[in-house]
């Protein structure tokens, strides 16, 4: 049976993510959850590509073995948005090394969104 990965992370956001977010950038919410349903695919095929080797499978691991990145939060997505953004804020600092690393120089075609300018 095959999984589809897009639909698995989808489903892992609260519902009303796009709206928080979209709080937190000075977005609208149905603007935040259209990047977002943009820029998934392409972090989720990102990943994909650089962990297609032994070699890059290994640089996918050190970005998530960095102790910015905390896995906890996946477990109250919601309560990134609790404390006035400043976790969400230092996630999105975190995100942006990791893009970097996953994208290269194309990181700003990557993210060619307006909304991801701002993070």
């Amino acid at each position: 049976m095959a999984t589809n990965l897009l639909d698995v992370v989808k489903q892992g956001l609260p519902p009303n993510f796009a709206d928080m977010a979209g709080g937190l950038l000075g977005e609208s919410g149905a603007t935040t959850g259209s990047a977002l349903g943009s820029m998934l695919p392409v972090l989720i095929a990102g990943l994909a590509q650089k962990g297609a080797s032994p070699a890059g499978a290994q640089s996918v691991m050190s970005m998530l073995d960095n102790p910015a990145v905390d896995p906890s939060i996946l477990t109250n997505l919601g309560g990134l948005f609790s404390d006035g953004g400043a976790k969400a804020t230092s996630l999105m600092a975190s995100g942006s090394a990791i893009l970097s690393s996953l994208f290269g120089d194309k990181t700003g075609a990557a993210a060619g969104r307006q909304l991801w300018a701002r993070v």
